[in-house]
């Protein structure tokens, strides 16, 4: 967990994980060979957020948590040498991506239907976390 919900958190940990992500299945599912399924995605409950890293895997759990322990510890020393142009592509990638229209009516609906739920009503959401997105530098991820 990091906190508490907002657009400039939401913009940073889907930011986050889709670095992570790649380097994670690289790393644990390619590399190490741990699992079948290795992922990594923003988690939010009741309006506090973080980072889940998924590994499906016959490997025995406390190896499997040792091993995801060191993956996290070394990310950070990952995010410091990514070059420049790279993390611009994925922050450009990552806008292009929210700028995308739904393209069924179901996961327009969804997304309405949660913030009903949700009591937040933020109708713009999408458009908000685009613009914490372009604010976020690659000091500030590592920070």
């Amino acid at each position: 967990q990091v906190g508490e919900q907002s657009h400039e958190t939401d913009a940073t940990l889907d930011l986050l994980c889709q670095i992570m992500d790649k380097e994670a299945y690289t790393q644990l599912r390619t590399k190490e060979q741990l699992g079948y399924i290795v992922c990594a995605e923003v988690h939010a409950r009741w309006g506090v957020c973080g980072v889940r890293l998924a590994v499906q895997s016959v490997t025995d759990p406390f190896e499997i948590e040792a091993r995801i322990e060191s993956f996290v510890a070394s990310f950070r020393t990952f995010l410091a040498t990514l070059p420049p142009e790279e993390f611009r592509d994925h922050v450009t990638s990552l806008v292009n991506k929210k700028r995308e229209p739904e393209k069924q009516l179901e996961a327009k609906a969804g997304r309405l239907f949660h913030e009903v739920v949700s009591h937040h009503w933020e109708w713009q959401r999408k458009e908000k976390q685009i613009a914490a997105l372009c604010n976020i530098t690659q000091d500030s991820l590592i920070a």
